[in-house]
């Protein structure tokens, strides 16, 4: 299961030849998340690592997210569930 929310990004440009970053402002863009596996659980809390894109193009590294578990469900649909929460508050 995954779900988009529109989220503001910082943005940089980068010159890959000389090394050099430089804030751009930011930007808002529709991002996709997918709760992919745990990296934590103990039964009360939990971190879940999720996938995410912009459009077609898939971030580079995970995205890592504490969540609370009430002690019912799938934590994975639990931890998407919180998420979506935390991104629209």
């Amino acid at each position: 299961m995954s779900f988009t929310a529109s989220t503001t990004l910082d943005k940089t440009s980068l010159y890959n030849q000389l090394g050099i970053s430089i804030s751009s402002g930011s930007d808002k863009v529709d991002v996709t998340y997918e709760a992919v596996s745990l990296s934590y659980f103990d039964g009360k809390t939990g971190i879940a690592q999720f996938k995410t894109s912009v459009g077609d193009t898939p971030g580079a590294s995970l995205y890592p997210f504490k969540f609370d578990y009430p002690g019912t469900g799938n934590p994975l649909d639990v931890a998407e569930s919180a998420l979506k929460s935390y991104l629209a508050a």
